[in-house]
């Protein structure tokens, strides 16, 4: 289990939540240990260059036009002025850090059959949120906006490794949280026996409420 990555501010009732689940699991009788996963910021810089090399590209080839410009959102509009300043080094340098991220996810699963995290780092973002524009702080910690705050990213840049997310619990402001399984590459069945058992250990989560005002 790694509440942070390496390199996240994770809040509070995030990192909570996590640890009530590792409880559940060693009382069912699973092995649970805290890992150190050598990893940094630098993980965020390479998944935004992995992910404006590949989707950005396809969406600004496609859809980037003088007539479409008017009806994009604001953090549409950005982000592909973003994919457009992309360059080779750029490109280059990702591909050498998704080695080393690699490399360091590699040491964990020589000894560990999958890797527990949170989903997200914060319950704590408006629906309106625009990372175009908008900042946004965890703990009082200011973090990218734009990647700092959800812990999927990584996985979606070594995305030969298997992934599930599933509630696990209520943060302080009665939005859910949730945990991430982490698989081997290509390894998915372990990943649906541990979310079996999970959800057989946690309580119901409460049905969520919502304010007319």
């Amino acid at each position: 289990m790694s509440p942070d990555l390496g390199f996240y501010a994770v809040e509070d009732d995030i990192r909570a939540n996590l640890m009530q689940s590792a409880r559940l699991l060693e009382r069912a009788g699973v092995a649970v240990e805290m890992v150190e996963l050598d990893w940094d910021e630098q993980v965020i810089q390479t998944a935004k260059v992995h992910q404006r090399a590949l989707m950005g590209m396809f969406l600004r080839k496609n859809l980037d036009t003088a007539q479409n410009r008017p009806k994009m959102t604001s953090y549409l509009r950005w982000y592909l002025d973003k994919v457009a300043g992309l360059s080779v080094e750029d490109i280059f340098e990702a591909n050498l850090h998704v080695c080393r991220m690699w490399d360091a996810l590699a040491s964990v699963f020589k000894d560990y059959d999958l890797l527990l995290c949170p989903t997200l780092a914060t319950a704590n973002v408006p629906a309106e949120f625009d990372y175009s524009c908008d900042q946004i702080s965890i703990g009082g910690q200011s973090v990218d906006a734009n990647k700092g705050w959800f812990m999927t990213y990584p996985f979606n840049t070594l995305g030969q490794c298997p992934v599930l997310s599933m509630p696990n619990g209520i943060c302080a402001n009665g939005v859910p949280s949730s945990l991430q399984i982490v698989g081997h590459p290509y390894k998915e069945q372990e990943i649906f026996t541990l979310a079996r058992l999970l959800n057989q250990l946690h309580p119901k989560l409460p049905a969520p409420t919502f304010s007319t005002s």
